[in-house]
């Protein structure tokens, strides 16, 4: 069926709360709609034909990004709560976040002109931030990871679980067939590492 607005509207939030979405879904429809207002104010203030070529582009970085929210918005909702919004999708924010930047770059010039022993402890403890950032991510994605490779190794071991309709195939018969026809042809028996305890 048609998605509903509300249902459409979460989902977009979601997804431009990537990567935090997945690691503090409380939080992340919130962290999403933070990010939506700078967005929305970018391209209302800049990126217009008498700007200059950089804002043009960011403005195009920031559309980018808010246009994959939209269609994700729109395509998942039948099939995803905001809760489940895949976190391989991260990598379309990117461009958002590099637009924000260069667009934001020229005011932190003249503020670090204007008072440089802040603008430097504000750098670091921002760069400080953006490293833990990344770790806690990193960190949440091999644990992702290890729970998506114990459910296929669970799957190849013969165990079932409801989770697999949704990791390996909805119909697990198939997959079984599938999973045969590739071990009798010697194709993807083996990972790069180990099985992830249970």
């Amino acid at each position: 069926g048609a998605p509903s607005p509300g249902a459409s509207l979460a989902l977009m939030l979601a997804y431009l709360g990537l990567p935090w979405m997945r690691a503090a879904p409380a939080f992340g429809v919130v962290i999403g709609a933070v990010v939506l207002v700078p967005s929305l104010a970018a391209l209302a203030l800049r990126g217009g034909p008498s700007s200059t070529r950089s804002e043009q582009t960011a403005t195009a970085l920031v559309v980018f990004s808010l246009v994959t929210a939209v269609m994700a918005g729109l395509a998942r909702t039948a099939d995803m709560t905001p809760a489940l919004m895949p976190l391989r999708y991260a990598v379309f924010l990117i461009p958002l976040h590099v637009g924000l930047w260069v667009l934001a770059l020229p005011y932190l010039r003249r503020a670090w002109t204007a008072r440089p022993g802040l603008a430097n402890l504000s750098t670091i403890g921002l760069a400080v931030a953006l490293l833990g950032h990344q770790a806690i991510m990193a960190v949440f994605a091999v644990r992702t990871a290890d729970a998506n490779l114990r459910v296929i190794a669970d799957f190849r071991e013969g165990r079932r679980t409801p989770i697999m309709t949704a990791t390996i195939h909805p119909d697990l018969a198939k997959a079984q067939a599938i999973s045969d026809d590739l071990k009798r042809r010697g194709l993807y028996q083996t990972e790069l590492r180990r099985d992830p305890p249970s």
